[in-house]
């Protein structure tokens, strides 16, 4: 599945916290994947914050670096036009 990649580049994963983000960010880490992680809080939702530091948490565990952007402002109107 991942033969045709190249180990020795770095990938960015983008991972929301989610299984799904999560799922893929394991499989990678576990075909030994150069990676960093990129992630946006926007403190929409209940589970933002919680979302967050599982994925801080796994990146620290698994010696992956991470980088959150987070983003508390109030949007009015369309949010997913403005994310």
């Amino acid at each position: 599945m991942f033969e045709s990649y190249d180990l020795s580049k770095k990938y960015i994963v983008a991972c929301s916290g989610g299984p799904d983000s999560m799922a893929l960010l394991d499989m990678l880490k576990n075909h030994n994947f150069n990676l960093v992680v990129a992630m946006v809080n926007y403190k929409t939702r209940d589970e933002s914050d919680s979302e967050e530091e599982l994925v801080r948490k796994y990146c620290a565990n698994n010696n992956i670096k991470c980088y959150v952007e987070i983003f508390d402002n109030k949007y009015k109107g369309n949010f997913e036009s403005v994310a």
